[in-house]
C-alpha cells in the first residue's frame, strides 16, 4: 500500500515541479495571476496525460479485436466445415465478421 501512495506522490511531484519552477522564476506582480497561471499548467499537463492514456488504450483495444475476430473467424471456420458443430461455427463466423466491422470502423473513425 504505501509503494503504490509514494509512487503516485512522485507522479504528481513531478507533474507539479515544472509548473512551480517556471512560476517561481517569472515572479510576476500579480499574486492571483501567478496563481492561476500555475492551475492552468497543472490542468494542462493532467489532460495531456489523460488523452495519451485514452488515444493508448483506444488502439489497445483495437488490437485485441483484431486478434478476437480473427480467433473467432478461424475456429468458427475449423468447427463449420469439419462438421463438429455447423450451427455454432456459423455463429462463430458471423460473430467474427461483426467484430470486425465493427472494430475496423472504429479504428478508422478514431
Amino acid at each position: 500500500m504505501w509503494k503504490e501512495k509514494a509512487i503516485f506522490a512522485a507522479i504528481v511531484v513531478t507533474m507539479l515541479i515544472p509548473a512551480l519552477v517556471t512560476s517561481v522564476k517569472a515572479e510576476p506582480s500579480d499574486i492571483a495571476s501567478s496563481i492561476n497561471n500555475l492551475i492552468d499548467r497543472i490542468f494542462d499537463t493532467v489532460e495531456k496525460v489523460a488523452g495519451h492514456l485514452a488515444q493508448r488504450a483506444l488502439s489497445a483495444g483495437i488490437y485485441i479485436a483484431r486478434a478476437a475476430y480473427l480467433a473467432l473467424i478461424i475456429v468458427g471456420i475449423v468447427l463449420r466445415y469439419t462438421g463438429l458443430s455447423s450451427f455454432g461455427g456459423r455463429n462463430m463466423i458471423v460473430g467474427g465478421l461483426v467484430l470486425a466491422l465493427v472494430s475496423e470502423i472504429a479504428a478508422q473513425t478514431l
